[in-house]
């Protein structure tokens, strides 16, 4: 079998693991006997390699979400996609003992439930807790971020500025307009206008 076949493959095997037709045990043995190699199943190969076409993380995530999905919409019964969710997650334990996926891996991808039953979390309530504060500092953040970009350079933090009136000339203080040209002819003096005297 080709490596354009390997991802197809491997959600067959998944399938059969989740549905209780093959053991979580023999998914290793089924994907050596179909030519891909365990390498494939890793998030980063090596340099080199053909794959990975899959990593085993992502077939995780893929199948556990699938299930949740037939099971929201009525297609399997609660106790069929329970017994699905055990299934992934003995194929999970069986994937982290060869190492094929990681701790991290699983913890920044699974849901919550399978790393419960993977047994990575003892505490889900305190885990979401922390993911929600997580989720609201990045928004903050990013909303912080883009308030600073909309303002353009020189405009401050956004408070408004107090300017006081300028008294007197200080040093460094720009010079007063200069005062309008006196007319030769008339002034205005109290409405009427009157010839101006020469000085």
């Amino acid at each position: 079998m080709g490596p354009d076949k390997w991802e197809e493959y491997l959600l067959e095997l998944g399938w059969a693991v989740a549905n209780g037709a093959l053991p979580a045990g023999k998914f290793l043995t089924g994907a050596a006997c179909a030519g891909v190699p365990p390498d494939a199943l890793r998030l980063q190969a090596p340099e080199g390699h053909a794959g990975p076409t899959l990593p085993a993380v992502d077939l995780l995530w893929l199948l556990w979400n699938e299930v949740a999905h037939l099971d929201s919409s009525g297609a399997i019964t609660r106790e069929r996609a329970e017994e699905a969710g055990e299934r992934l997650a003995e194929l999970a334990k069986e994937l982290l003992r060869e190492k094929l996926v990681s701790r991290e891996d699983l913890l920044s991808t699974a849901e919550v439930e399978m790393l419960v039953r993977v047994g990575l979390l003892t505490d889900p309530q305190s885990f979401q807790r922390k993911i929600v504060q997580i989720n609201t500092k990045r928004i903050y953040a990013i909303s912080q971020a883009s308030r600073e970009g909309c303002r353009g350079p020189g405009q401050g933090d956004g408070r408004a500025e107090r300017r006081r009136p300028v008294r007197g000339r200080g040093p460094g203080s720009p010079e007063p307009p200069p005062a309008p040209p006196r007319s030769a002819r008339s002034t205005t003096c109290c409405g009427r206008s009157r010839r101006a005297t020469p000085s």
